[in-house]
C-alpha cells in the first residue's frame, strides 16, 4: 500500500493552514472580515497616494488627528480615503493633502471604514475591480477553491473508464496501478465538513461582532458641599478653624465660605460641558424669601466642575432684623438654603443630552447658632441621604453598537468567539482532505483489474493450452478488455502461486495478459506471439501450465 510522502503532507497542511491565515487577515468587510479595498481616485492625496493605488484600510476601532482613514461620504456617495485634521465631540474633521478646503463630511465613528494599512502603487489601474470588497470576496473564495478543489483531478482516468468506452482499444500509455485510486470515505467526509465550515464561517463573518441596538444607558450627576471658617482659637474652636459639619455659631463667625464640587459619570463614551453658579435663599415660615448671589455662573467643560462663594453672615444677621422690625414678626428661626446650579448640555453614546442638575444645602439658623437640616428618617431598606452630597441620576435611551452573540443549544457565544470555530473545522477539514483525498488501493496489478473490469472475468480452476493452439501476448489489459468486448468474449481468469492469468479466446487463437511477481524470469518458448513492447512476456508451454516470463526491453 502506497501512502502519501510527509513531505506531501506537510505542504498540504501549510497550504490550507496559509489560505486561513490569509482569509482572517485579508476578507473584505462584507464578508465579515476586518479591511477595506480603496483604488485611489483623484489627486487630492498627492504626492503620499496618487490614482490608481489601491489601498488595503483595516478597522482599528480608535482613530486620531493625522491618521488616514477612508470614509463613507454621504453627500458624494462613495468612499472617501482622506487625512483627518481635527476631531469635534464625536465627529471627524477631513481633508486632503493636496486639498485647500475641508471635506463637506464629518462622520462619525460608525461611518469609518478603517485606517490606510497597505499601499500597493499603481495595482489599482491593473485591478480596478479588487476595489470593490465583493469583487475582493469573490477573488480569495475562487482561489480557496482552487486550492482545496484542484488536487480532485489527480485521480487517475482508469478509475472512470465504463463499459461504454472501452469498446474503443486503449491508446493511452499503461497505467500505473500504485496511483489509481478513487476519492476515499475520509476525503468525502472532510470535504462535507469543509463545505459545512465554510458556509457556518461565511454566516458568522457576515453577522458581524457588534450589533445595534436600543438600549437604556444610566447616568449621574453628583455634589459635594463644603464650609468652612475662620474664629479667633477658642474652647468651641480650639484650633481656630471651622469645618464642615460642625455647628456654626453667629457671635464667633463673621464670613462662612462655602464650596460646591460637580462630577458627572456615565458608563459609556460622553462629553459633556455647562454652566455653573451658587446663590444662597433665606426664608421663613410666613413665606417670605430672599435670595443672595454667592458666585456668578461660568461655563466649564468635561465631568467634573467646582463653585465657591462667601456667605456673610453679620449681612445676614442684619437682613433678618431689619425684616423683623419692619414686620413685627418674631420668627424664632429662619432657613438659609445653598443652591448650586448646574446647566449641562453634551452627548451622551452619540445622542444629545440635556440636564439641570440643582440641589440644596439647607441650614435652619437663629441669633445664635446655624445647623445643617437632616433629612427624614428613610423608610425601611432605604439608605440614608446625605444632605452634603446630594446625588441624582438619570436615564436615556440610545442605539448603541452591543456585542452580537449566537445561540449554541442553550449557550450563548459571541459571534467573535463562534467565527474560530469554523474556521478551526474548517483548516482540520482542509488537513483532513489533503491526508485522505484517496484511497489508497492495493499496490498490485489484480486488484486494479478486477476493479476495472469485474463484471467481465470469469474465474476458473486453470487455464490448459497445447503445442498447436497460438498464444498471442497483450500490451495491456486495456487491450486485451477491447478485444473482450469487440468479440463480445468473457475474460477468463486463473491464480496460480500468486501469478494472474487472464484470456481472450477467439478463432482458436489465445489472446493474453498476464500479472505476476517481476523478479520471476523464465526463458520464452517458440510458441508465444509476442504484440508490441509488452509490459511482461506470457507464455503457454504444451504442458499447460502458466509460466511467468521476463519483462521485454
Amino acid at each position: 500500500m502506497r501512502t502519501k510522502s510527509p513531505i506531501s503532507i506537510a505542504v498540504s497542511a501549510v497550504m490550507f493552514i496559509a489560505v486561513a491565515i490569509l482569509w482572517m487577515f485579508f476578507a473584505p468587510r462584507p464578508l465579515g472580515g476586518p479591511v477595506s479595498y480603496v483604488v485611489t481616485d483623484g489627486i487630492s492625496m498627492q504626492p503620499e497616494l496618487h490614482e490608481g493605488d489601491l489601498v488595503i484600510v483595516r478597522e482599528t476601532g480608535e482613530y486620531d488627528i493625522g491618521d488616514v482613514v477612508a470614509y463613507e461620504s454621504e453627500s458624494l456617495g462613495r468612499v472617501v480615503l482622506h487625512r483627518i485634521i481635527d476631531v469635534v465631540d464625536d465627529r471627524y474633521i477631513f481633508q486632503g493633502d493636496n486639498n485647500d478646503f475641508v471635506d463637506q463630511d464629518e462622520p462619525t465613528l460608525g461611518s469609518l471604514l478603517g485606517e490606510e494599512w497597505i499601499v500597493l502603487p499603481g495595482v489599482g489601474k491593473a485591478l480596478a475591480w479588487v476595489g470593490e470588497p465583493v469583487n475582493a470576496g469573490i477573488l480569495a473564495g475562487a482561489i480557496t477553491l482552487l486550492i482545496v478543489g484542484g488536487s480532485f483531478g489527480l485521480a487517475g482516468t482508469a478509475t472512470r473508464r465504463t463499459r461504454k468506452n472501452r469498446r474503443q482499444p486503449s491508446t493511452q500509455a499503461p497505467v500505473s496501478w500504485s496511483h489509481v485510486g478513487s476519492i476515499s470515505t475520509v476525503a468525502v467526509v472532510a470535504g462535507g465538513v469543509l463545505i459545512i465550515c465554510l458556509v457556518a464561517g461565511a454566516f458568522l463573518f457576515g453577522l458581524g461582532t457588534t450589533k445595534e441596538e436600543p438600549r437604556t444607558v444610566s447616568y449621574r450627576s453628583a455634589g459635594r458641599f463644603d464650609y468652612a471658617a475662620e474664629a479667633e482659637p477658642s474652647a468651641v474652636y480650639p484650633n481656630g478653624k471651622l469645618r464642615t459639619g460642625q455647628p456654626i455659631f453667629m457671635n464667633l463667625v463673621d464670613e462662612l465660605q462655602v464650596r460646591f464640587d460637580y462630577s458627572f459619570t456615565s458608563e459609556i463614551e460622553h462629553a459633556v460641558s455647562g454652566r455653573i453658579g451658587m446663590a444662597a435663599q433665606v426664608s421663613d415660615s410666613t413665606g417670605w424669601q430672599r435670595s443672595l448671589p454667592l458666585a456668578d455662573a461660568v461655563e466649564f467643560d468635561g465631568d467634573t466642575s467646582r463653585v465657591a462663594g462667601v456667605l456673610d453672615l453679620r449681612s445676614l444677621r442684619r437682613l433678618v432684623t431689619r425684616i423683623q422690625s419692619l414686620t413685627g414678626v418674631q420668627q424664632s428661626t429662619y432657613t438659609l438654603a445653598l443652591q448650586p446650579q448646574i446647566e449641562l448640555s453634551g452627548r451622551l453614546g452619540g445622542e444629545t443630552l440635556t440636564e439641570t442638575f440643582a440641589p440644596e444645602l439647607a441650614f435652619q439658623f437663629d441669633h445664635l447658632k446655624l445647623t445643617v437640616v437632616q433629612p427624614a428618617a428613610p423608610t425601611p431598606g432605604e439608605e440614608s441621604a446625605d444632605p452634603l452630597r446630594p446625588v441624582q441620576e438619570g436615564t436615556v435611551e440610545i442605539v448603541g453598537s452591543t456585542e452580537n452573540t449566537i445561540g449554541l443549544g442553550r449557550v450563548q457565544v459571541p459571534v467573535g468567539t463562534a467565527r474560530w470555530i469554523p474556521l478551526a473545522g474548517a483548516v482540520m477539514a482542509a488537513v483532513a482532505l489533503a491526508l485522505g483525498r484517496f484511497r489508497p488501493q492495493e499496490d498490485d496489478e489484480p486488484s486494479a483489474i478486477r476493479r476495472l473490469y469485474g463484471p467481465w472475468i470469469v474465474d476458473v480452476a486453470s487455464i490448459s493450452a497445447s503445442a498447436e493452439r497460438k498464444a498471442v501476448e497483450m500490451r495491456t489489459i486495456h487491450d486485451l478488455a477491447a478485444l473482450a468486448d469487440r468479440y463480445d468474449r468473457a475474460i477468463l481468469h486463473d491464480e496460480q502461486d500468486g501469478i494472474h492469468s487472464y484470456i481472450v479466446e477467439e478463432d482458436g487463437i489465445a489472446y493474453w495478459y498476464q500479472s505476476f511477481p517481476e523478479k520471476v524470469r523464465v526463458a520464452r518458448p517458440d510458441n508465444v506471439a509476442v504484440i508490441g513492447q509488452g509490459r511482461t512476456q506470457h507464455v503457454i508451454p504444451a504442458n499447460g501450465d502458466v509460466i511467468p516470463g521476463e519483462r521485454s526491453r
